[in-house]
């Protein structure tokens, strides 16, 4: 009965070693609106960095990869700029701090005064196994003033 127990006890103390060391809250994301204080009809820079933790990488992908505007009728944005990165197995992968930009217009119709700016950003890590967690979205609240 000894040995069961022993083997039990090593069994739930391997099974919970077993967990990943990472998890989608890992990946640390800063987005930036430039210039801070913006004017209806100008253009502004929407910058996102996201840094990925050691051991885990990011694959460009339109669908699990981007950055937006939750309300884009206030911020009409264009292309998202994405950098150069590592090419394996003919995907693009990103690895530690990477930043994705995009220009944007500030809208005619968007009121003057303190606005909070929503941003969307999206992504989804892999491991170099090729095990992946679920698509991830938040969205980022940024203060500007128009």
């Amino acid at each position: 009965m000894k040995k069961y127990l022993t083997l039990f006890f090593v069994l739930a103390l391997l099974g919970f070693s077993l967990e990943p060391a990472f998890s989608q809250e890992d990946v640390i994301i800063e987005a930036q609106i430039t210039p801070p204080s913006l004017i209806s009809g100008e253009d502004g820079l929407l910058t996102v960095t996201f840094n990925f933790p050691e051991g885990y990488h990011q694959t460009r992908s339109d669908d699990f990869f981007y950055i937006s505007f939750a309300d884009n009728n206030w911020f009409p944005m264009g292309e998202i700029i994405y950098p150069e990165g590592i090419q394996k197995d003919g995907l693009e992968n990103y690895y530690g701090t990477i930043t994705l930009t995009a220009n944007f217009i500030v809208s005619e119709n968007i009121p003057s005064g303190d606005q909070i700016a929503k941003v969307k950003v999206a992504w989804q890590i892999c491991n170099e196994e090729g095990v992946c967690f679920f698509p991830e979205e938040k969205i980022i609240e940024i203060p500007v003033q128009i």
